[in-house]
C-alpha cells in the first residue's frame, strides 16, 4: 500500500513539475574539470531563481549520463522525496539530503538489479537492505547490514535451475567468512550443510550421506549386541561374516566390510523389496564405485525402518547397485551410530545409540 501511494505521488509530481513548463529556466552549469552542461528547470524557485520546492531539471546534452531529476529541490540540490533518472533507464528515487539519496531504491534495468535500502555517497549502505540480481537462469537476494556498497552481515538467496543456496552470516569481500551454508539441488534432492570459520568451510551434514543423529535411532538400550554369520574359513582363504537387517520388516543379508564406505544393496535383492512394497526415497542421483571387482554403477535412495539388533534405523542412505546382485554393509551405515565394536572372536557387532 506505501508504495502504492509512493507512485502516485511521483506522478503528481512529475505532472506538476511539467505544467510549469511554459517559461522554463535555462542554465549552463559550467564544472570544474572543464566541462559543462546545458539543463532546463521547470518548476518552483525561490527570489534568485535557485530551485526551491517541486520541480524537474533535466539535461539537455545527449552524452550526459542522466536523464533529469525530479521532486523537492532545497538551495538548487534534491532535499525530500526525489527521483533521478539515467538516458540508459536506470533510477535512484527515494528521500534525497544535499542532492545524495539517503533511503530509497536503485534500479539497473538493462542489468536486472535492485537494491532498496539506506545509502552513503550512492553506495549501499545501512541495516535491512535488499539487493536482488537477476539473470536469465539465476537469481540472487541479498538481505541484511550494507557497508560501502558490500553485505557484511546477513543473508544471500540464490536459486538456479539446478540449486538453490542460501548462506548465512557474516561475510568479507563479497563471501561468506563465519556461519552457514545450505544447499539443496533440485534434481537430486541432495541437501549439504557446510559451517563456516574464518573464511574456512567444514561440510557438516549431508543426506546423501549416514550420518550419527540420536533422533534417527529407534530404541530403549544403548547399546545392542549383533550375531554374525561366518562365512567361509581361514584356511579356504573366504572367511567373511554375514549381518541380517530388516527393511520395512522384509529381511536381507549382507557381507559387513569394515574396509569399505557403502552400503550397498544388490539388483537382486533391490528388487524383491520394492516388489514386496518397502518405502524409499530415490535422491535420483547416480553413483559409480571402483573396487576389487571392477566398475559398479548404482544409485542413491534414501531408507526408513532399517532394523538391526535391537533398533530401528530412520533415514538410512543406501546404494542401490544397478549392474551386481553383491550386497555390503560397510562403514558407510555404521556411521549411523555413536559408536561400534566388531569382536572377532566372539563373531558379534556392538553398536551403541
Amino acid at each position: 500500500m506505501k508504495k502504492s501511494i509512493l507512485t502516485l505521488v511521483f506522478v503528481f509530481l512529475f505532472l506538476f513539475s511539467y505544467s510549469q513548463c511554459d517559461n522554463p529556466i535555462s542554465k549552463t552549469i559550467n564544472y570544474k574539470n572543464g566541462t559543462s552542461q546545458e539543463v532546463e528547470y521547470c518548476g518552483a524557485t525561490d527570489d534568485n531563481n535557485v530551485p526551491k520546492g517541486q520541480g524537474t531539471m533535466t539535461y539537455k546534452n545527449p552524452e550526459y549520463p542522466i536523464d533529469f531529476k525530479e521532486g523537492n529541490w532545497v538551495d538548487g540540490a534534491l532535499n525530500g522525496v526525489g527521483k533521478v533518472v539515467y538516458r540508459d533507464g536506470d533510477i535512484y528515487e527515494g528521500i534525497y539530503e544535499g542532492g545524495f539519496i539517503i533511503k530509497g531504491t536503485r534500479v539497473w534495468k538493462k542489468e536486472g538489479l535492485e537494491y532498496v535500502g539506506s545509502f552513503k555517497d550512492t553506495n549501499f549502505h545501512g541495516e535491512n537492505g535488499v539487493y536482488t540480481q537477476k539473470s536469465d537462469n539465476q537469481i540472487i537476494i541479498s538481505i541484511g547490514q550494507f557497508k560501502n556498497g558490500l553485505l557484511v552481515e546477513g543473508e544471500i538467496m540464490i536459486e538456479t535451475d539446478l540449486i538453490t543456496k542460501t548462506q548465512t552470516g557474516s561475510f568479507f569481500n563479497k563471501v561468506l567468512d563465519d556461519g552457514e551454508e545450505i544447499i539443496n539441488e533440485k534434481k537430486s534432492g541432495v541437501i549439504i550443510i557446510t559451517k563456516y570459520e574464518d573464511g574456512d568451510g567444514t561440510v557438516v551434514y549431508r543426506n546423501d550421506q549416514n550420518s550419527y543423529n540420536p533422533a534417527d535411532i529407534i530404541g530403549g538400550d544403548t547399546f545392542s549386541v549383533v550375531k554374525l554369520d561366518r562365512k567361509g574359513s581361514v584356511s579356504d582363504a573366504r572367511l567373511a561374516y554375514n549381518i541380517s537387517l530388516e527393511i520395512d520388516g522384509l529381511k536381507g543379508d549382507f557381507v559387513l566390510d569394515t574396509g569399505a564406505m557403502t552400503f550397498k544393496i544388490g539388483k537382486k535383492m533391490f528388487e524383491r523389496l520394492k516388489t514386496q512394497g518397502i518405502e524409499f526415497v530415490d535422491l535420483n542421483k547416480k553413483v559409480i564405485s571402483r573396487g576389487v571387482g571392477g566398475i559398479s554403477n548404482g544409485k542413491t535412495v534414501i531408507l526408513n525402518n532399517v532394523k538391526i539388533g535391537d533398533y530401528v534405523l530412520n533415514n538410512v542412505v543406501a546404494t542401490v547397485s544397478l549392474d551386481s546382485n553383491f550386497s555390503l554393509l560397510g562403514t558407510g551405515f555404521l556411521l549411523k551410530f555413536s559408536n561400534v565394536k566388531w569382536d572377532m572372536k566372539e563373531e558379534t557387532l556392538t553398536i551403541f545409540k
